[in-house]
């Protein structure tokens, strides 16, 4: 998982997170494909394979380059309703519930395949899974957790991703708008054109072009006169009053008469001085209004008044107008309705009115900018009547006199609220979680590489904590995703408590948080932080009538000394918190170059367990217990080994803890289980009656639901019965549920199986244990037999607990019995059994069924 966060953190755009981490894919299962298929919905027209990776014999739907039809492949549809029914990866192929589709098999050359639906919160589900395409092939329970491991991951990924490609579309929308406003505006009606101080043209609208039958090229460059439609005379009179609203700042206007492609017509034309920032003159707009058919009559013209009055109130755009203390004087009926007012309520009301308090401000620069005949364009926020926020798109012009007195301004107001709650949307989206309203991990790099700014300023140090809750997928598996995205929640707000308000608590995806220490980053200063935190997690979550215990690991990464950019401080704060997790969890660990490496190792002993199985490199030993009294072999144990091609040979504490925390110990105890109990069957021609077989169970599987029915099942496959079977419990599987335990006991109990209390005297309730469970046995831990003959306070130990078990009718073993004279102690003292190197060392299955055959006494 390490390998596919960081192809994840470092991949700058979708394509390049979806092909490293199929690539991966490729390698961790050794599979001959992997693929995200878009949409896994029955009902969609198409479905196509946005992103694969494939080895070069196998090229899959994107190397074709095809895209197909649902209903063509009702077999791939029905495929899609199978998987969006299961929570989890569906394996498809030979012995399996769910075949390998024709279709697939047929056109993609696919054998078996695994695959999980992954949901995105944005748009439809996806198919993520692998293709086994040279032969079938059954993947493990640990690969089908792994999937969907990843497949979780990689949906977190794709929501951020497909959040940003949505928000960039959003930019390219936005610009199309202003490209289409920009035509709109070139095809108004009116000849538009701008001139500079000698009457040249600077640019052209088309319905100039159009009206005098001209180029732009005819037009761009040249002065009016050259290819004007006015006489010599009238030229000289428009070049003057280009000139004079020049000189003089103002407009000004005159009506004429020019040649057009449609004949003589009437035209009022005007000049518009346009001003830079600093109120000086840059240019002349002209603008030539045909009103030909104005001048015919008066009828004329007020019916053309009555039909812009009529525009005015039905247009889409609100306008408003203000005299120069800024009361307003008109406003359309769509400014009104924006607002939710009616147009008299509006009236002889400042525009500030209608403002925020904390927009005034910036109305008052746009005021002064008017008040200085400068037109402004910008986005500016209205109150409603509800109070609401009206948010628009403003062009506003000033009014001036003749005089180049101020008398108000007119805007044109564009209402933007749907676009700019959409964009505020996808940028909240796109920077923070869904889930606990945090920062998401690209706020989080951005926040990060800031305090690094100010800590490179200031000669200082800045601090990141990562953060993973321990052993939270049991909260899912056992109470469902609900509580476990509720203990989430919670877990956000302790952590938000436990810090300053200008340091950043951030959630990265799943059960990762980082918190970012903003200032004073150094050791000293950050470790009561890190205390504070595991501190908060010490107190119960109560969700949903529910009492939840959890613990977190921590690993702190410090600027400078760790690291000098984002990526890489996160990268070393996860090797700590790894750290902190192979140490026992609950505690904080700050980096050490030292850490990669045992990371590393662990990460690789990881990879390597996962195929343990599949390669065979698991397997039994055996060690038998002994009948003090007869010398004869009553009994064995089964312990498990792992030789690996890489790693040689790995102590059994080292993989049995990664096993433990990976959740692949379910596997392997289904395996140890099965296997022994087919090597007991087989020796059942040379065992005496009464014979038993010593089973070491795991914590998890011990309480995994459907433990009691699994082992009854196996018992069934092998042919034995439950009296050869002797199960070894510690004390840590009886802690803190008891009432789970008891039922699990007597389950056990119904099935016949003996059952053994491990490594006794080494826990905390053993004697309590031994009152609350009747335990048919109880093996003294090797600690205290290994100094009985030196030590008189073990030895006395071991007689008191020889006594104490013959009371209660319980039959002790001496583990780790090393030496004749610590085997004659205990044998004088009355123990029943033993087990040690001094009369076995662990043997293999063949070995222990040739003492079996030889009826051989020990020692």
């Amino acid at each position: 998982m390490d390998r596919i966060n960081r192809a994840i953190l470092h991949a700058s755009d979708l394509q390049q997170m979806m092909s490293d981490v199929l690539d991966l894919i490729l390698d961790i299962f050794s599979c001959d494909r992997s693929f995200l298929l878009y949409p896994c919905d029955p009902a969609a027209a198409t479905w196509q394979v946005p992103m694969e990776r494939t080895r070069p014999a196998y090229p899959g739907a994107l190397a074709m380059g095809i895209e197909i039809e649902i209903e063509v492949t009702p077999e791939i549809a029905a495929s899609f309703q199978s998987l969006l029914a299961c929570d989890g990866p569906v394996q498809f192929g030979p012995g399996r519930i769910r075949p390998v589709p024709p279709e697939v098999e047929a056109q993609f050359q696919v054998k078996s395949f695994m695959s999980m639906v992954i949901y995105p919160k944005v748009g439809k589900p996806w198919q993520f899974g692998i293709h086994q395409c040279s032969s079938a092939r059954k993947w493990s329970a640990g690969d089908e957790r792994l999937l969907n491991e990843i497949g979780l991951r990689l949906a977190d990924a794709l929501t951020s991703m497909l959040i940003l490609r949505d928000l960039k579309e959003s930019e390219t929308k936005l610009k199309e708008a202003e490209r289409q406003f920009h035509t709109l505006f070139d095809n108004l009606p009116d000849c538009i054109a701008r001139f500079d101080r000698n009457g040249r043209v600077l640019l052209i609208n088309q319905a100039s072009l159009n009206t005098f039958d001209l180029s732009a090229e005819m037009a761009v460059g040249r002065r009016v006169g050259e290819n004007g439609p006015a006489s010599g005379e009238e030229n000289i009179v428009l070049e003057a009053m280009i000139r004079r609203a020049f000189d003089e700042g103002v407009a000004n206007q005159l009506e004429t008469e020019w040649h057009t492609a449609q004949g003589r017509r009437n035209f009022n034309v005007a000049h518009i001085p346009e001003r830079d920032e600093e109120g000086r003159v840059v240019s002349v707009i002209g603008i030539a209004q045909d009103i030909t058919d104005q001048n015919r009559a008066a009828e004329a013209l007020r019916s053309s008044e009555e039909r812009y009055r009529l525009i005015v109130d039905t247009a889409s755009e609100g306008i408003w107008v203000v005299d120069s203390d800024n009361i307003t004087t008109f406003v359309n009926a769509p400014m009104a309705e924006m607002l939710g007012y009616s147009v008299s309520e509006m009236l002889s009301r400042r525009m500030a009115d209608f403002l925020f308090t904390e927009d005034r401000a910036s109305q008052q620069q746009i005021d002064s900018k008017l008040n200085r005949g400068i037109t402004d364009s910008s986005e500016r926020r209205l109150r409603r009547i509800d109070g609401s926020n009206l948010w628009t798109l403003a062009s506003t012009s000033p009014i001036l006199t003749s005089e180049q007195e101020y008398m108000g301004s007119i805007t044109l107001f564009t209402d933007i609220t749907e676009r700019r709650l959409q964009q505020e949307q996808l940028l909240y989206q796109a920077h923070y979680d869904s889930l606990t309203g945090l920062p998401n991990r690209f706020l989080a790099l951005d926040r990060l590489q800031q305090n690094i700014n100010l800590a490179a300023r200031r000669g200082a140090h800045t601090a990141l904590l990562f953060l993973d809750l321990d052993d939270f997928k049991k909260i899912n598996d056992a109470l469902g995703h609900e509580v476990g995205d509720q203990v989430l929640r919670m877990a956000a707000g302790r952590l938000k408590q436990a810090v300053r308000s200008s340091d950043t608590v951030a959630r990265l995806g799943g059960d990762e948080f980082v918190v970012l220490i903003r200032e004073d980053g150094d050791e000293g200063a950050v470790r009561p932080v890190a205390e504070k935190i595991l501190e908060t997690f010490q107190e119960v979550f109560l969700v949903m009538n529910r009492q939840v215990m959890l613990t977190a690991s921590l690993g702190i990464s410090i600027y400078p000394d760790d690291g000098d950019e984002p990526l890489l401080l996160l990268r070393n704060a996860d090797t700590a918190m790894y750290y902190s997790k192979a140490m026992g969890r609950n505690t904080f660990h700050y980096f050490t170059d030292s850490m990669n490496q045992n990371v590393a190792h662990r990460l690789q002993m990881e990879e390597q367990l996962r195929l343990a199985l599949e390669r065979n490199e698991l397997y039994l030993e055996f060690q038998p217990i002994v009948e003090m009294s007869s010398a004869r072999i009553v009994a064995v144990e089964a312990l498990l080994r792992w030789r690996n091609e890489i790693l040689g040979q790995v102590p059994t504490t080292e993989f049995i803890e990664i096993a433990e925390q990976t959740g692949m110990i379910m596997e392997i105890g289904e395996w140890v289980i099965d296997t022994a109990m087919i090597y007991l069957k087989h020796w059942d021609n040379w065992s005496e009656e009464g014979f038993r077989l010593a089973l070491n169970v795991s914590p998890r599987q011990f309480r995994k639901l459907g433990f009691v029915d699994l082992l009854g099942r196996a018992m069934k496959r092998a042919g034995i019965v439950g009296r050869q079977i002797e199960l070894e419990i510690t004390e840590g599987m009886l802690l803190g549920d008891e009432m789970g335990a008891s039922e699990i006991i007597a389950g056990l109990r119904e099935l016949g199986v003996s059952i053994s209390m491990d490594d006794f005297g080494t826990g905390y309730s053993s004697l309590s244990y031994l009152r609350d469970y009747r335990f048919d046995t109880l093996k003294i831990d090797r600690v205290f037999i290994r100094d009985v003959i030196d030590d008189p306070s073990d030895r006395e130990l071991i007689i008191a607990t020889l006594r104490m078990a013959k009371g209660l009718g319980v039959k002790v073993v001496a583990e780790g019995v090393e030496s004749a004279e610590q085997f004659d102690f205990l044998k004088r003292e009355g123990c029943d059994l033993a087990q040690g190197w001094y009369l076995s060392k662990p043997i293999s299955a063949d070995e222990f069924a040739e003492l079996l055959r030889e009826h051989r006494c020990l020692p």
